[in-house]
């Protein structure tokens, strides 16, 4: 294992800390970390803190996103809740006028029948 590998997997050390801990694995004579293994280190770490933010902001999104479909949804119940209420009163008030009608066609077709003598059949 190279020093900068071992220096990307143990994550926020700080320089000393991974030459000790490579030292301990791979002896003392072996270790030796040059600047540009220190800089892909460092290149590494800021990749790995803006890969975090990004999946954090997701994260954030994701969340936002349910929220809002659950708000829809919500809204969308709402809405079939008004329509059927609406057209049940609609039909309620149909049937109501139709039976104001008959009952008005039949108090109409009674004068009738007592003005003409004649018998009406409903």
């Amino acid at each position: 294992m190279s020093a900068a590998r071992t220096a990307a997997a143990h994550g926020h050390r700080t320089e000393t800390q991974i030459l000790f801990g490579a030292e301990k694995e791979l002896g003392p004579d072996t270790v030796r970390l040059d600047p540009l293994e220190m800089d892909r280190y460092s290149s590494i770490r800021q990749l790995r803190g803006l890969c975090r933010n990004r999946l954090l902001d997701l994260i954030d999104l994701r969340q936002t996103l349910a929220d809002r479909i659950r708000d829809t949804e919500t809204l969308l119940c709402a809405a079939v809740r008004i329509k059927y209420g609406t057209a049940e009163g609609l039909m309620k008030t149909r049937i109501d006028s139709v039976r104001l009608m008959g009952v008005r066609v039949y108090a109409v077709s009674c004068a009738n029948q007592h003005e003409l003598e004649q018998k009406a059949k409903f």
